[in-house]
């Protein structure tokens, strides 16, 4: 029998697309309690590197306790970030930077990531999987969704595979950044990462940027 769970992005994604990162944690109190209670698999959290310096420049509060803030309001459910298997914030950064922050955010409560990266570095992600699992998170290998004529079903499939043979993988997360997908090739994409992901689940993430997304979202359900 075929399970559909339901994840919440609006908190990270939401606040991300339109509001620039600057929704203070106490704007989320009137909410939270019931978000953790809707029983979502997982909340993306508004905690990635990249917000810390617009915690600290335009809220002027310790970054690490509004994260202690943030991930404190949603005790029982998964709370998740993605993750640049070779960056931090943006840029390049050495591997013990990377192990660091994931150490660190762990710490505070993170326990879920999706690896995050176009260009499909399979050994990064390969390296990133343990350190990640050490501590107590799960790891969704990523699909980055986009629209030129080598991004093929089959060139999706064939990342899949790679990434689903990572020792400690937990899944795959279908990630359309740019709202592009549509559901006439979701209805062939969706089958093949299926097909790929072998016994993993499989995670679907549409921007609504041309509107399709509520009816690609069906499609992937279908």
């Amino acid at each position: 029998m075929t399970t559909i769970d339901f994840v919440d992005q609006t908190i990270r994604d939401g606040m991300g697309s339109l509001w620039g990162q600057r929704v203070h944690s106490r704007m989320l109190d009137p909410i939270a309690d019931l978000v953790d209670r809707t029983g979502y698999t997982v909340i993306d959290m508004p905690l990635t590197a990249v917000r810390f310096p617009v915690i600290a420049r335009f809220f002027r509060v310790n970054p690490w306790a509004e994260a202690d803030r943030i991930l404190s309001a949603f005790p029982t459910t998964k709370r998740r970030i993605p993750l640049r298997p070779n960056s931090v914030q943006f840029g390049l950064a050495a591997d013990s930077v990377v192990d660091l922050w994931i150490e660190r955010i762990c710490a505070h409560g993170m326990n879920s990531f999706w690896l995050q990266d176009v260009m499909y570095d399979i050994k990064k992600m390969a390296r990133v999987v343990p350190v990640a699992k050490e501590q107590g998170a799960e790891v969704l290998a990523s699909v980055m969704y986009g629209l030129s004529p080598y991004h093929t079903d089959e060139f999706f499939a064939d990342k899949v595979r790679q990434m689903a043979a990572i020792p400690g993988v937990d899944g795959i997360y279908v990630e359309d950044t740019a709202g592009v997908l549509t559901p006439e090739r979701a209805s062939t994409l969706i089958p093949a990462i299926l097909g790929a992901a072998g016994e993993l689940s499989v995670e679907l993430h549409v921007h609504n940027t041309t509107g399709l997304a509520p009816l690609t979202y069906v499609e992937g359900v279908r």
